[in-house]
């Protein structure tokens, strides 16, 4: 299963409002959350499976006007160590891909802060 459902949300955090701020999170951390535990019991039953999770660079260090976006991601790196560690016993392999700069429109399709 591949995770790589997201979207950006820029602004300085004192600009953000909280329900900005939530939507990004439902969407990339417990949008991945609900579609890996939809699977997981597919996966343990077969006692195999690859879950990937599409994170970004910005998982691992912060940049201005990125800290709810780059808040997400670091989330879905401690999430995926932390289940790589639960799931292995089960032969559940997981595993995070960090992208650098691709051609999308992704920063196009980004929201800025109201």
């Amino acid at each position: 299963m591949v995770n790589n459902a997201g979207y950006g949300l820029s602004g300085a955090l004192e600009d953000l409002d909280i329900d900005e701020i939530k939507s990004q999170y439902e969407t990339n951390v417990f949008g991945l959350i609900r579609t890996t535990q939809s699977v997981l019991p597919i996966m343990r039953k077969q006692m195999s499976g690859t879950i990937v999770n599409i994170r970004s660079g910005l998982g691992r260090f912060g940049i201005d006007t990125c800290s709810a976006y780059t808040s997400t991601k670091f989330a879905i790196e401690g999430l995926s160590e932390s289940m790589s560690y639960e799931l292995e016993p089960f032969g559940i392999r997981t595993i995070i891909i960090e992208p650098g700069v691709i051609k999308t429109n992704f920063i196009k399709l980004s929201v800025l802060a109201k």
